[in-house]
């Protein structure tokens, strides 16, 4: 699960130019943006966080980089360096940095790059008092510290229940829109005129400038901000190298004919259908589910024996003959997880065909081959951690295993959830057999109702 402690209250506003509330400042008085404050300038951005809340900040580098059209200069971990390696926004006048974390050693860095503004995603008081002396406003969320610094700009988002429920991608754009808010909507508004444009079919023209023309609020910003998705899709999604793309088909591949050739055998007389295809039966294109049963900080989620047992229940109802699933593990798990798979009463009774159906990659600690599997799923079934927000962003549907809570600083594109109602340590066997039925059954609806595809390799 994202590290949702720390960005927990960095929701956003909905007004053309959101009120900058400070002590010396009434509060319904705007920020006034300055005029071409966004010609030539560079823009620092703290984020230092895990694989998925690392992921949530790409729409809003995205934003930034392309509505100032300015230097991005991000201050991050390794995890967030390596993750913005697959994206093509970012250009040779960037610079992505592991700075560790947020102190005065990294604050030496941090003053060499003379950034014109700050994006700061955790307004921690600590973070705050580190950076006052830096010439630079810094942008941030608004909490105690960042109240009372005559350095800072901020929306008043613990003022308004509805923009507190905001996602934590969507909250982080509404950072990026404070640098300078006139020319962050003109190109929010320009990208989607573009979008209805492409998608408008017949609408008439006068509709389409009227929506050019159309203001940015506080009633209506949640509704365009989540508009950008779909818009943005191809501009942020993670892109791979067409070799691990074709190591990940290969092995799917490999695996599916093993199993489909294995059927074919108990099923039929070799005469009647040949077996010696290398070709994968394109009549049995199979929906692949990726299931992630790992998690290192999602309090709220199944033991990993409840997930083996979703597992057996899926492969063993007559009705999936043409679904597999698909399971990544890492180099500090693979070996305990394969020795439970192997104990578990279910999984290691199933005849050797359906067992060719549950797969098993050992990933490594890279990226590249979640993101070249997750690519070729029809489905992502897991509690909210980088993998279900890599999913997200990748297009792909998912089921959230999630708390209700989550729903909203987390939310998942298709905002399909089983509701997990208590901490993992506190799950009765009554709860958990639920959670794992309502989440079989959701899956389920999607495949009858063609709301996911079947894979095509």
């Amino acid at each position: 699960m994202p590290h949702t402690k720390n960005i927990q209250n960095t929701s956003t506003t909905q007004n053309i130019t959101p009120p900058n509330i400070t002590p010396n400042t009434p509060p319904n008085t705007p920020l006034k943006a300055t005029q071409n404050t966004t010609k030539n300038i560079t823009i620092g951005f703290f984020h230092h966080y895990g694989l998925g809340d690392n992921i949530m900040a790409i729409k809003a580098l995205y934003l930034a980089k392309k509505a100032y059209n300015c230097r991005l200069i991000i201050f991050g971990n390794a995890l967030l360096k390596e993750i913005l390696d697959f994206v093509d926004f970012i250009d040779s006048a960037d610079e992505i940095l592991d700075i560790g974390s947020l102190s005065k050693k990294s604050l030496n860095i941090i003053t060499k790059y003379r950034c014109d503004y700050f994006l700061l995603s955790n307004p921690k008081s600590q973070y705050i008092r580190l950076l006052s002396p830096l010439d630079t406003p810094i942008i941030t969320a608004l909490k105690f510290a960042s109240f009372f610094s005559t350095k800072t700009k901020y929306p008043p988002l613990l003022f308004f229940a509805k923009y507190r429920k905001l996602s934590a991608k969507d909250a982080l754009c509404v950072l990026v829109r404070l640098v300078d808010t006139n020319a962050f909507d003109e190109f929010v508004r320009e990208i989607l005129l573009k979008q209805k444009t492409k998608t408008g079919g017949g609408q008439q023209k006068s509709a389409l400038e009227n929506y050019q023309h159309q203001k940015i609020t506080y009633d209506n910003f949640e509704r365009v901000i989540k508009e950008l998705d779909s818009a943005l899709y191809n501009e942020i999604k993670l892109k791979i190298s067409p070799d691990i793309e074709q190591h990940a088909k290969d092995f799917l591949h490999k695996h599916i004919k093993n199993a489909q050739t294995l059927e074919s055998k108990n099923t039929l007389d070799s005469t009647q259908n040949p077996t010696n295809s290398d070709n994968v039966d394109s009549a049995k294109n199979p929906f692949m589910i990726f299931v992630n049963p790992f998690s290192n900080a999602a309090t709220h989620t199944l033991p990993l024996s409840a997930f083996l047992d979703m597992v057996g229940q899926i492969l063993t109802n007559p009705k999936n003959q043409n679904l597999f699933i698909l399971i990544l593990t890492f180099p500090s798990v693979h070996n305990d997880f394969i020795a439970q798979v192997e104990n578990h009463p279910v999984l290691s009774s199933l005849p050797n065909p359906k067992k060719q159906k549950l797969i098993i990659y050992p990933n490594d600690n890279t990226l590249s081959f979640l993101i070249a599997f997750t690519n070729l799923s029809s489905l992502m079934i897991s509690p909210s951690t980088g993998s279900i927000h890599l999913a997200y962003i990748q297009g792909i549907k998912t089921i959230g295993l999630y708390s209700r809570k989550d729903t909203h600083r987390w939310a998942t594109k298709d905002k399909i959830y089983t509701i997990i109602p208590r901490k993992k340590s506190s799950l009765n066997h009554k709860q958990i057999t639920k959670i794992i039925n309502t989440t079989i059954q959701t899956m389920q609806n999607l495949i009858d109702s063609s709301a996911i595809k079947p894979l095509t390799l």
